[in-house]
């Protein structure tokens, strides 16, 4: 399950640079397409994170300039 959460959030992650300091989207599942509720969204690396909410949205905040990586984590 790790890996279709992931590949949600690498998605979004590439129009990182170009939307600002502000990474938000949605978590789903890549074979039924439904979303991923309390899908845990993490910036390697730092302390920063959070989880998704009943729809599987989610949002960073106040994220520094350059690359970064995301990791995605859910159980279920």
């Amino acid at each position: 399950m790790m890996w279709r959460a992931f590949i949600a959030v690498l998605l979004n992650l590439l129009f990182a640079n170009a939307y600002g300091s502000k990474i938000s989207g949605y978590v789903t599942d890549a074979q039924s397409g439904e979303t991923l509720p309390g899908a845990t969204i993490k910036l390697k690396g730092t302390t920063t994170g959070v989880v998704t909410n009943l729809d599987g949205y989610y949002e960073l905040n106040n994220l520094p300039e350059g690359n970064l990586t995301i990791i995605a984590e859910f159980m279920g």
